[in-house]
């Protein structure tokens, strides 16, 4: 291996890094790298010694005692990650005695005791009792101390644990208002104050979401600019000419690309770290080689990307997927930051940022062997891309830029004719249909608050938002209150409007932009050019799409039911409910439209015009999944499922010619999930269901889809899956198929 040229191509990678492009020598850019070193360390000096003296005269803090612990709860610590032991293994039929707990929190020096009945998981998952047992809490007398702490308790561990049950045994359990105790010691109050809070919040969400980005787009200056534009230039082909074989010069620009990326991120790592609040040194021994491993991992995706593309436009354009898919995985570890499954922090990227948060908070023996796994399978991962890389490179059709002086000139035409370059089109076609759908959402609710305000309800929602103190709980919040509206026909019918004054606003959009002269017809060719081309079969193929997006979700329900994931309890047969599911059929019917005229009506034909089918196929339908990243229970399985969904719908559009059938399956799809089957819809549980759906005790969350819905689940894939690769056999057999869209 050729170190030396390698050390060159890295060199010269790492200079094409955007910002920290120079001019300078190598020995100039050393020193000021040494003054950065000796900047932090005079920062550090300041620092770490108040930490090591605060952490030795630290006095003990107060402590939560549980009685009669029962295993749920301790699974739920556990899968919470929420740091607690059971050592005292606390038992009493004392269930009532407040002068027992009065002693047990005085010999303990702690502050509050959850009291759970005995034998308390047999009577909560006894499916032939209706009633729940209650929990009780005691707290000290002193509580305009204590009081803050006992809040606290009650909103980050019982109420998520109220959930957790409702989730598992489908029963709520009650946790009554707390019983005052008189206790002559004096416990330290715990360290849960609310600026420990936001630090902890900063260290779990913001601080890994920062690097991620500082990551991501350090790589895209450096990593888009290597190998796409030396064939942009011409000067591609030399350098392969030269005595350096096709690995050396992949693991050269991966030195310097992932150099590029790692030297900020490990900045800015390292002030987080310099906080008092956090790990320190030890943490960040621990943290670095997990950063270093996602930095060779954008890096050696990067470079993939660039070895494909013929020019530094198509290189960033092609990685701006990978820029949104990267960041929506950061939007959904940050809504279930407290509540990760164990084995996403093994998966890469999860791993990345769950382990970073986790590192920065506090550095477990558990954080250590999750990094390493994670590590390991990063490495892995980045290996392959490295050698795809230099596979490809042995191909002509990779090594070449095939676009001539014509083409360039075309290109250029056509950008100046949109408006717009490829990577703008691409960020507007991405941003338009969220703000128009937070506009509108956010109008339709509206009328609903004005009605509330002036009930006891809305005393209640006003109530109900003390408890919001996290990211989590705002989003657990925002979905609860959504589903209650969805109760409401007011709702239902502004969110009606809201979707059809959506849908105009594509048709001006597409008047204004795309205009043509014939005005004979003009409105038939606009609804056409959005999917909507109005012909004798269009009636038919859009009740045929119901039958479709009928006979999906019925297969859906099936599969759940045969494999004993959920249970048929009856029907819903009162008029109050009947009467909201017809009502809600009204909005159902505009939102499947309105949601197909944005993806596959709009977006789909207009990115096959500026690149190609396959990747407007590909980015349309990973936009779809995007819009719903912020729902509620979402996971990395509902984001491929959707993806597929997308892809079907996608698919069916294509070969019909129009969007007719899939704006029907889509509203019977929705429709059937939440009002017929009584199932969560993409995070939302409707109130109203014409039938009664309960989960069984033995349910799986990556079957059934958890809080998400069937589509965060594997019957979901069971069924839409096969459909995807049925419709590219038979697209690929249909040589008569244009490659224009409608």
């Amino acid at each position: 291996m050729n170190r030396k040229a390698i050390r060159t191509l890295a060199y010269k990678a790492f200079r094409n890094s955007g910002g920290l492009k120079t001019n300078a020598s190598g020995m100039t850019f050393l020193i000021m790298l040494l003054l950065s070193v000796s900047f932090i360390m005079v920062i550090g000096s300041y620092t770490f010694p108040w930490r090591v003296y605060s952490e030795l005269f630290e006095t003990q803090n107060g402590s939560i005692l549980i009685i009669n612990q029962p295993d749920s709860f301790d699974d739920f610590l556990y899968e919470a990650d929420i740091p607690h032991t059971n050592e005292l293994h606390l038992q009493t039929d004392a269930y009532y005695d407040f002068t027992y707990f009065e002693e047990l929190l005085d010999k303990h020096d702690s502050y509050m005791a959850v009291v759970f009945p005995q034998n308390f998981d047999e009577a909560v998952f006894d499916s032939s009792s209706e009633e729940a047992p209650e929990i009780l809490t005691y707290i000290r007398e002193d509580n305009l101390i204590f009081s803050p702490r006992k809040d606290y308790v009650v909103d980050t561990i019982l109420s998520p644990y109220q959930s957790y049950i409702k989730e598992h045994a489908g029963k709520i359990i009650p946790i009554n208002e707390p019983v005052t105790v008189e206790v002559q010691g004096t416990a330290t109050a715990p360290e849960t104050s609310f600026s420990s809070g936001i630090m902890r919040f900063a260290a779990l969400s913001l601080a890994p979401l920062i690097l991620f980005i500082v990551m991501l787009y350090a790589s895209m200056n450096s990593g888009t600019n290597i190998i796409a534009g030396e064939k942009e230039k011409g000067t591609f082909a030399a350098i392969l000419l030269s005595p350096v074989s096709r690995l050396e010069l992949i693991m050269g620009d991966l030195i310097g690309v992932s150099l590029a990326a790692f030297l900020p991120a490990l900045v800015i790592l390292v002030f987080i770290f310099l906080l008092p609040s956090y790990s320190g040194l030890p943490g960040l021994m621990v943290a670095i080689p997990l950063l270093l491993s996602l930095a060779i991992l954008i890096a050696s995706l990067t470079i993939l990307i660039s070895v494909i593309s013929d020019s530094v436009v198509s290189a960033q354009t092609a990685f701006l997927p990978l820029f949104f898919i990267m960041v929506t995985i950061c939007v959904t570890c940050i809504q279930s930051v407290d509540s990760a499954e164990g084995i996403y922090r093994l998966i890469p990227v999860y791993g990345h940022f769950y382990g970073l948060g986790s590192i920065i908070c506090e550095c477990t023996a558990r954080d250590l062997g999750c990094s390493l796994v994670c590590i390991l399978l990063t490495l892995i991962i980045s290996a392959i891309c490295i050698y795809v890389s230099v596979r490809l490179l042995s191909s002509e059709r990779f090594t070449m830029n095939n676009m001539s002086d014509e083409d360039h000139k075309t290109s250029g035409k056509k950008s100046k004719l949109t408006g717009k370059t490829l990577p703008g089109f691409i960020i507007d076609q991405a941003v338009y249909p969220l703000v128009i759908l937070s506009i509108f959402q956010t109008l339709a609710m509206l009328p609903v608050l004005i009605k509330y305000s002036s009930t006891s309800a809305f005393a209640d929602i006003v109530e109900s938002m003390k408890a919001v103190n996290t990211f989590a709980d705002l989003f657990s919040f925002s979905f609860e209150l959504l589903g209650s509206f969805l109760a409401d026909p007011l709702f239902i019918v502004s969110m009606s409007v809201g979707y059809l004054l959506m849908m105009c606003c594509y048709l001006v959009k597409v008047m204004l932009k795309e205009r043509i002269r014939e005005k004979k017809g003009r409105i038939r060719k606009h609804l056409a050019s959005l999917g909507l081309c109005i012909e004798k079969s269009t009636l038919i193929k859009y009740v045929g799409g119901l039958v479709l997006g009928v006979a999906l979700m019925s297969s859906v329900y099936l599969i759940l039911n045969l494999t004993g994931q959920v249970t048929f309890e009856g029907f819903n047969t009162g008029f109050d409910v009947v009467s909201t599911v017809l009502i809600s059929l009204l909005m159902w019917l505009p939102q499947g439209a309105c949601e197909e005229l944005m993806f596959r009506g709009y977006m789909l034909p207009r990115i096959t015009e500026r690149t190609n089918r396959i990747f407007a196929f590909i980015l349309s339908s990973f936009l779809f999944s995007v819009l719903h990243s912020m729902n509620a229970g979402y996971t990395p399985l509902a984001s491929l499922n959707l993806f597929l969904i997308a892809i079907l719908f996608a698919l069916i559009s294509y070969r019909s010619g129009s969007i007719w059938i899939t704006c029907g399956a889509h509203t019977a799809w929705n429709f059937c999930q939440g009002n017929l089957y009584g199932l969560q819809v993409s995070g939302n549980e409707l109130s109203s269901t014409l039938i009664k759906t309960s989960y069984t005790k033995s349910h799986l969350d990556i079957v059934t889809g958890g809080a998400f819905g069937p589509e965060g689940g594997l019957a979901v894939s069971a069924v839409t899956l096969p459909l995807v690769i049925l419709l590219i056999v038979l697209i690929k057999k249909d040589s008569k198929k244009t490659s224009r869209l409608w």
